[in-house]
């Protein structure tokens, strides 16, 4: 008999302890700020070549390889795909397994860039992102970290999306007084994103 394949919601039960975990962690921000368009969640659903829900990795060191790309570094940092919200390419919509994230900065050697408002995906942690895929294949999150939206257990069985972290970023052409995307400011459960996310594909 064919096994029913699970899904995106039964896996985030299952990883849910692990997630609450990963919310006390936190880190230091750069200074500088990278600048970006505001825009909206409809708009970035639109433009995004897939929107998955991926899990960090329990080590992030040992899941990553930076070297240089041209005069730039780079990190290679690997993740879990736990479900796929959308997909253009056709290339996420079957996957549940490791996807690798391009993110701009990272050390080589005595070698150290760091860039304003890049992703940093957590260890362990659960997060939605917005994928934009390369021509050379790689695939990187869609306006760095306005693209990365952190998710916690809600209690109740299901998940919660908060709005991205902004810090390092600076967003023109909008209210800057607004919450980042426009999402409201405790964020949206993962059903109701789920909803937009549909509703916003061309």
């Amino acid at each position: 008999m064919m096994q029913r394949a699970e899904t995106t919601l039964e896996r985030l039960r299952r990883l849910a302890p692990w997630a609450l975990g990963a919310l006390a962690l936190s880190l230091s921000q750069p200074a500088e700020a990278t600048v970006f368009r505001a825009i909206s969640l409809d708009e970035m659903a639109r433009r995004a070549d897939a929107v998955a829900v991926l899990m960090g990795p329990p080590d992030t060191a040992a899941a990553s390889r930076s070297y240089w790309l041209g005069r730039r570094i780079v990190t290679e940092q690997t993740l879990t795909v736990v479900g796929v919200l959308a997909d253009r390419t056709g290339l996420l919509r079957q996957a549940s397994g490791p996807l690798v994230l391009t993110i701009p900065g990272g050390r080589v050697g005595p070698h150290v860039q760091t860039v304003a408002g890049a992703p940093e995906p957590r260890p362990n942690a659960v997060q939605t992102v917005f994928l934009q895929r390369l021509r050379d294949g790689r695939w990187v999150v869609y306006d760095m970290a306005l693209g990365l939206l952190p998710m916690r257990p809600d209690g109740r069985g299901g998940w919660w999306v908060s709005p991205p972290d902004t810090r390092g970023i600076e967003r023109v052409d909008g209210d800057t007084g607004a919450a980042p995307l426009a999402m409201p400011a405790e964020g949206l459960s993962l059903t109701a994103l789920q909803g937009r996310i549909e509703r916003a594909a061309p």
